[in-house]
């Protein structure tokens, strides 16, 4: 709803300032949702600055925990061996730079002021008028993700959805994996040499930017609808070679007609052949069956069968 505030008097007098009033749109929830900050960091290799940036990284895992879906994009230099395809609209001046839900740049350690997590807590702040959850299943087959996310809407209006594949722990013995440094000092220390060895977190390896276009209809108040999307592991060596499916997380981000984040979501990558493990279980049964757009069915089908289980849990499970 759109307000305006009148200041009339201050302190008993009358408000003598040329400007009296205030226009704003005041929004009420009807209920509070969970919130995550997107945090995409332009970085890279060659960058001898950025290891400025996976300190600052580091530094809101540590302190934000699930609230914090960071994106590293190592797109600075085009020997980085996890460079990849990514949203050609997100513009970086320089590196190591930062946007958080797609918002003004920053330095992803020192933020606009002194220290990036100030500007972390202020977009926590902010209420998200869209629920997201999430959950994401390898399938060792075909070497692909496949990530479902459930979206509830407590406002109308047209969004747009992305979803990103990270991974954490990424390192190897190729020169191509040494990180610039100009930051080295003294002898020893994880940062006392020119270039080092890196072992990166947060590392984009695979989004809905290089592939297919999310279908996402118009959401209605109230309405919540469901989404799918499948992201194929890089094939690249030596990069391929460095992922872990243990290491693996997805991330799904909402935005809005202005392309801000409106919410975001992190969720690990599990294994489709440890759900497998769970039905296998004598103590628990299977109680319902389900396809992956909510249909309930009575036997198994080819695809991802979310699996409701005797216990109050649910399972996906990948029936070929």
């Amino acid at each position: 709803k759109q307000k305006v505030i009148t200041i009339t008097k201050v302190n008993g007098v009358a408000n003598e300032a040329p400007t009296k009033t205030a226009k704003g749109t005041l929004v009420v929830l009807s209920k509070e949702f969970p919130r995550a900050v997107l945090v995409e960091e332009f970085t890279g290799t060659g960058c001898p600055w950025c290891p400025r940036g996976m300190v600052g990284m580091t530094k809101m895992a540590k302190t934000f925990g699930d609230k914090f879906a960071g994106v590293a994009l190592h797109n600075y230099n085009a020997t980085d061996p996890m460079s990849i395809s990514y949203d050609m609209n997100l513009n970086f001046d320089g590196a190591p730079n930062c946007r958080l839900n797609r918002g003004p740049g920053m330095d992803p350690y020192y933020g606009t002021g002194e220290d990036i997590a100030d500007d972390f807590r202020k977009e926590l702040t902010v209420l998200p008028f869209v629920g997201i959850t999430l959950t994401g299943v390898y399938d060792k087959a075909t070497e692909k993700v496949t990530a479902e996310a459930t979206i509830e809407p407590l406002v109308s209006g047209s969004f747009k959805l992305a979803y990103v594949l990270t991974a954490d722990g990424l390192t190897g013995d190729e020169s191509a994996w040494m990180q610039a440094n100009n930051y080295a000092y003294g002898k020893g220390g994880e940062f006392g040499q020119t270039r080092f060895k890196g072992v990166f977190d947060d590392v984009a390896i695979a989004s809905s930017f290089s592939g297919a276009a999310v279908d996402l209809p118009a959401l209605t108040e109230n309405n919540v609808v469901k989404n799918s999307y499948t992201l194929a592991l890089p094939t690249k060596q030596p990069l391929r070679k460095a992922i872990k499916v243990e290491k693996m997380h997805v991330i799904a981000f909402l935005l809005d007609a202005q392309g801000k984040v409106v919410n975001a979501v992190k969720a690990p990558v599990k294994d489709v052949l440890g759900v497998n493990g769970v039905i296998a279980s004598e103590n628990i049964k299977e109680v319902a069956r389900y396809t992956i757009d909510g249909r309930r069915i009575n036997e198994p089908q080819a695809g991802i069968n979310i699996v409701k289980m005797s216990d109050g849990t649910t399972v996906k499970v990948l029936v070929k």
